[in-house]
């Protein structure tokens, strides 16, 4: 069973404006951010779908996201994995290319 949810310390704070990011609480998405992320991967491909599902999750601007590292990225990207890889693709790529 997965963890309800995920606490990542950013390896560097992001800023956006006037707002500062230090961490990403994730947690299992809804079937409407699912739907939302599968239309952005059909569209714009995986790490942009994969942006946007953080952004909608952790409630913060998809900009913000963009400026996390890839370190952190990958982090939300596995823990994420669990909820939008059906089961008999684990051990796959997460995402088609």
């Amino acid at each position: 069973m997965m963890d309800p949810t995920l606490h990542i310390d950013l390896a560097q704070p992001v800023t956006l404006g006037q707002q500062t990011y230090a961490a990403l609480d994730l947690r299992e998405p809804t079937a409407g951010e699912l739907m939302k992320f599968e239309q952005t991967l059909t569209k714009d491909g995986a790490v942009a779908g994969l942006i946007l599902l953080i952004a909608l999750i952790a409630g913060i601007p998809r900009p913000a996201v963009e400026k996390i590292s890839v370190t952190d990225y990958r982090q939300a990207e596995a823990y994420l994995a669990g909820f939008i890889v059906p089961p008999r693709a684990v051990g796959g790529p997460l995402l088609p290319n």
